[in-house]
């Protein structure tokens, strides 16, 4: 799994982004917003950003107010020693997943990654979600009950999204 780390705190990033390593993630670590946004491609591919709110160029909830893309697209963890209830809910209203206060320990963030990548109800849209679980889908608190090959359809679209698909590189599928 490809994860972001955006901490202007040189120590943390650092720390962070080995502790990540060492548990076989492969990190893309930026201090501040500036680099991240010149390093577009690392975020098209990445499943998880972690980021502090307060960086020297800028604030990341505030970024992710003006390109709401950055949540629909990448699984958001925010940790800050900002931790007044309005940056809060500002993160989980911007789509964050989840919002971790400093100091915390390496394993914490572990724990959550888990959390967020193991999950068994996911968000469609802002009206439908699924439940894996029940094998359903919510809309309005209602449940639509989905067949068996229709919920592994749903639930393999779901946790493949926003991959790039598999391309053929052999000529099995060429006519001549």
């Amino acid at each position: 799994m490809k994860i972001i780390v955006i901490e202007d705190e040189e120590t943390l990033n650092d720390a962070l982004t080995m502790f990540l390593e060492s548990e076989g993630y492969e990190v893309h670590s930026y201090y501040n917003l500036k680099d991240f946004f010149s390093s577009i491609y690392d975020y098209l591919d990445a499943e998880l950003i972690i980021a502090d709110i307060s960086l020297p160029d800028g604030n990341f909830l505030e970024e992710m107010k003006k390109h709401p893309n950055i949540a629909k697209k990448t699984k958001t963890i925010i940790i800050s020693g900002q931790t007044e209830i309005e940056n809060i809910k500002k993160a989980f209203n911007r789509g964050a997943e989840d919002f971790i206060k400093k100091p915390f320990d390496y394993e914490e963030i572990l724990l959550r990654i888990n959390k967020i990548f193991n999950q068994k109800n996911y968000k469609i849209n802002d009206e439908v979600s699924y439940d894996a679980d029940a094998k359903c889908l919510i809309k309005n608190d209602e449940k639509i009950m989905l067949s068996k090959k229709e919920s592994a359809t749903l639930e393999l679209f779901l946790k493949n999204r926003g991959k790039n698909p598999i391309t053929r590189t052999d000529n099995a599928g060429s006519l001549g």
